[in-house]
């Protein structure tokens, strides 16, 4: 086998400087759920102080979405301050101490709790496959209801170590 370092890999750790994010990346678990009928699958974020790379998502260095979820309310908040993110800022994603650099594109607020089959599966458009290189960080929102979900997505950044 190739083990050389063009192989695409697994994110294990993830840095926000613009506030504060640095957290150990590990591999998300994957339940269903069972929502008006229709069976719902979802990563589930780590119960552990760290965010969860979602298996199913591009690995590092790999065309695609890589999609990084974590919590923001329990479990050392891996995500708490995702929310203070802004555009522009700066994302970096490790592997093997390798770094991969993005900066922040896109930031929303969604609403997932009471909305229609539809409108959830809108939204989960966003952590599905892409033809482009990008990084998408899921957390829940508000702290205490959980009733929207925050996605942001990066782009790579390649002019910047």
């Amino acid at each position: 086998a190739n083990t050389g370092l063009e192989d695409p890999m697994i994110p294990d750790r993830i840095v926000i400087p613009s506030v504060g994010i640095d957290a150990k990346v590990v591999i998300a678990d994957y339940n269903s759920t069972n929502i008006d009928g229709e069976t719902f699958g979802q990563w589930q974020a780590p119960n552990e102080d760290a965010a969860g790379w979602q298996p199913d998502s591009a690995l590092l260095g790999q065309i695609g979405n890589t999609v990084i979820n974590g919590h923001h309310n329990e479990f050392g908040e891996a995500f708490g301050k995702l929310i203070d993110v802004k555009v522009g800022d700066k994302v970096y994603v490790y592997s093997q101490g390798k770094k991969y650099s993005f900066i922040i594109a896109n930031r929303m607020i969604l609403l997932e709790r009471f909305v229609d089959t539809k409108t959830r599966l809108q939204n989960a458009r966003w952590l599905s496959k892409t033809d482009d290189m990008r990084l998408t960080l899921v957390t829940c929102w508000p702290k205490f209801s959980n009733t929207h979900r925050l996605i942001v997505v990066a782009r790579p950044l390649d002019s910047e170590e």
